[in-house]
């Protein structure tokens, strides 16, 4: 058996029109066939008059009424492009953290870590800096600073013994850190170190009290920089201790974050919001004199050239 086509009847306008203009017609006929003169029609049709108000009202109904549905249908339709809005938005949070989620991870994945010693080598103090990771690290920048006591040896003192004449002009004006302290600086530059690479800086500063700072920053392959600020003290008598020349090694922050890259020249002067170790690094800076425009400053310094293994 065929199934009958179920049809939706719908009601064309052309069909109400239609229907409309019949019935006016029909009553005009009636009018003009059934009354005698115009008089009787007007009076026949005078007596629907309240009829006529009555449609009129009802039309009118329907007209607010109708509006009063498109308010509300309106009303519906702003609920659910809120509810919408809102779905959507809580979509591209989720999809935000997502991302971050695992931009993290890649970024975590290529993250070479560094860790930081001391040993003795061709009886030197020397500070190492190895890559544990099979990450390598990238564009390296390495500063040391030799602090030392203004009361015990004054900074005068050292340009005039150390600096020569013409490099003396080359000296910034020092800020003493914590109003007692001045310091020596090396720097020193490397393109990468791979898994299990080692740097080893030898500490040779003229004035040396056994203690020492250390900044560095980094790079990953993805090009994210890192840095550290490693605190060194000497033992007073090393070689009771494992043959290393430095304890109290103080790493900060404990685990590497992501910074900008820091050009301690750039950002002296300037008022912008750096972590506290990398302010403290700045403050360092300002209290330093370069290792490099000292006198015999090459063969002091190897030449800034420190053995990689």
């Amino acid at each position: 058996m065929k199934k009958k086509k179920k049809t939706n009847k719908k009601i064309a306008l052309r069909t109400i029109v239609i229907v409309i203009i019949s019935i006016w017609t029909i009553s005009m006929l009636i009018s003009w066939f059934f009354f005698k003169s115009w008089t009787e029609s007007a009076s026949f049709g005078d007596s629907f008059g309240s009829i006529n108000s009555l449609f009129s009202g009802l039309a009118l109904a329907g007209i607010i009424y109708t509006i009063y549905l498109q308010k509300t249908e309106l009303s519906l339709q702003r609920k659910e492009l809120k509810y919408t809005r809102e779905e959507l938005k809580r979509a591209a949070l989720a999809q935000e953290e997502s991302s971050k989620s695992l931009s993290k991870q890649i970024r975590l994945t290529n993250f070479p870590y560094l860790e930081y010693d001391s040993q003795i080598n061709d009886l030197e103090k020397c500070i190492t800096i190895k890559n544990k990771t099979n990450n390598v690290a990238f564009d390296l920048v390495i500063s040391i600073f030799s602090f030392v006591d203004e009361s015990e040896y004054s900074y005068l003192k050292f340009i005039d013994e150390h600096i020569s004449d013409v490099n003396k002009s080359r000296i910034p004006d020092l800020s003493l850190v914590d109003d007692s302290l001045w310091s020596i600086t090396e720097v020193g530059y490397y393109p990468n170190i791979s898994k299990n690479k080692k740097i080893i800086i030898p500490v040779k500063f003229p004035v040396d009290n056994g203690v020492y700072s250390v900044f560095i920053q980094y790079r990953d392959v993805l090009g994210n920089n890192y840095s550290n600020l490693i605190h060194f003290t000497a033992f007073e008598n090393f070689e009771t201790v494992d043959d290393k020349p430095f304890s109290g090694i103080r790493i900060r922050p404990d685990y590497p974050v992501l910074t900008e890259r820091v050009n301690p020249y750039e950002v002296r002067n300037q008022q912008k919001k750096l972590p506290d170790y990398v302010n403290q690094f700045i403050i360092y800076d300002k209290s330093s004199i370069n290792l490099g425009i000292t006198k015999g400053a090459k063969l002091r310094s190897n030449d800034f050239k420190w053995k990689v293994e």
